[in-house]
C-alpha cells in the first residue's frame, strides 16, 4: 500500500474506463495491443465509487503497444485496449494514487 500491481492477460479488447482515484502504469510483458487513450467516454455509467465505465471513447489518441512498451495514464483520463493482437496480451498494471 498504497500502490496496486496486477499482472492481466487480455485475450479481447476491454471496456472504455476512466480511473478517478488512480494513476496507471501498464507495461507490456508480451503480445500486442492498440490503447485508446484521451477524449470522452461514450455512454458513460458508474461502476464504483472510483472508476467509470463506457461502451468507448468519442475522439482520443490511439498507441501501438507491444511488448517492452510502457504507457502512463493519468487519473480521470479515459482509455481502453481497442484491439488486442493474436496472441494476447500481457501487461502489468502498478495503480498510484493521485495527488489530492
Amino acid at each position: 500500500p498504497p500502490l496496486r500491481v496486477a499482472v492481466e492477460y487480455r485475450g479481447k479488447p476491454t471496456p472504455a474506463s476512466v480511473h478517478e482515484k488512480n494513476n496507471e502504469l501498464i507495461n507490456v510483458l508480451s503480445g500486442s495491443g492498440t490503447l485508446i487513450v484521451g477524449g470522452t467516454l461514450k455512454d458513460e455509467k458508474r461502476r464504483d465509487a472510483a472508476n467509470l465505465t463506457g461502451t468507448g471513447i468519442d475522439g482520443g489518441r490511439s498507441y501501438e503497444l507491444l511488448k517492452g512498451s510502457y504507457m502512463f495514464i493519468p487519473a480521470g483520463m479515459p482509455h481502453y485496449f481497442a484491439s488486442i493482437g493474436n496472441d494476447g496480451l500481457v501487461i502489468t498494471t502498478i495503480y498510484i494514487p493521485a495527488a489530492p
